[in-house]
């Protein structure tokens, strides 16, 4: 069994950096739409873009519909984000220093999270920076367990590890 669950990480860590790869294809030209990829077991992806004004339970309970009505293998929501680029001994208190997106070292990221149906959770960011002329250019990908998997939902509720 423990070789079934690595053959599983595998798959969706292939699934992140691929789709990393293609939106940062696109990140190059115009800014990142934020959106949830279903893949299905026809692995198709079946795209559900949002929007800043929806809120986020809302957002949340329709990804969770919609995984469980496509039977989703994975779900990938994939954004631009601002991050802090500050050393392990700097901690960033938002009172005391502002929002994110106000911050002097903040950087902008794309963004690509999954979250398979055995709940299984990677995320992979990439720098976006902006070069003359107007270009951007999105950085080499870092992989992570940590960060904002938790927006996407579970919805295989009753699966045991």
């Amino acid at each position: 069994m423990p070789q079934l669950k690595t053959e599983i990480h595998q798959d969706m860590k292939t699934l992140m950096r691929e789709v990393f790869f293609n939106a940062s294809s696109v990140a190059v030209h115009m800014d990142t739409v934020p959106m949830f990829l279903f893949f299905t077991e026809e692995k198709e992806f079946i795209v559900m873009p949002i929007t800043p004004e929806m809120p986020k339970e809302t957002i949340k309970e329709a990804v969770k519909q919609t995984a469980v009505n496509l039977n989703a293998k994975a779900v990938v929501y994939l954004d631009e984000a601002w991050m802090l680029k500050v050393n392990k001994n700097q901690k960033y208190n938002p009172e005391k220093d502002g929002p994110i997106k106000n911050h002097p070292d903040r950087v902008k990221n794309l963004l690509v999270a999954i979250r398979d149906n055995h709940n299984n959770t990677f995320m992979i960011t990439g720098e976006i920076t902006n070069r003359e002329g107007g270009v951007r250019i999105v950085g080499e990908p870092t992989e992570t367990k940590e960060g904002v998997v938790n927006i996407i939902p579970r919805w295989n509720e009753n699966f045991e590890a």
